[in-house]
């Protein structure tokens, strides 16, 4: 049986401490990191289809492989599983939205409910 005294367990705290406090900074670190998301332009001037869009969201905003290229894949996608960057301006917006009405105010609900639902981590949208 082993028996510990209330020195060994403070000797073992004072051993441990600095290590659990650089773990605790490594991992502040880390999310500090991953939140601080740059800002971002996208230029859709030249989109004249839907799967053009889509395989441009997919790379500029960094989506998994098997993103699906459709809007609910999109929603799932913005909203559990990558983190949108601070600010997003969207260069040529009116032209794309004059070639692709339906899926410009799609994606444009999309973008601010997805604000409206995580507050905490809201994007600012510009649509030039």
């Amino acid at each position: 049986m082993i028996i510990i005294d209330q020195s060994s367990i403070i000797l073992l705290l004072l051993f441990f401490l600095p290590y659990f406090v650089l773990l605790l900074y490594i991992i502040e670190n880390e999310i500090e990191k991953k939140s601080k998301v740059p800002n971002l332009i996208i230029d859709v001037t030249k989109v004249r289809t839907n799967s053009e869009l889509h395989t441009l969201l997919k790379e500029k905003l960094k989506f998994p492989f098997y993103y699906s290229e459709n809007w609910d894949s999109f929603w799932e996608t913005i909203t559990g599983i990558v983190e949108l960057p601070n600010k997003i301006e969207f260069v040529g917006w009116s032209e794309m939205a004059r070639r692709l009405p339906e899926d410009s105010k799609i994606m444009k609900e999309y973008l601010l409910e997805h604000n409206e639902e995580f507050p905490d981590w809201k994007c600012e949208f510009l649509f030039n």
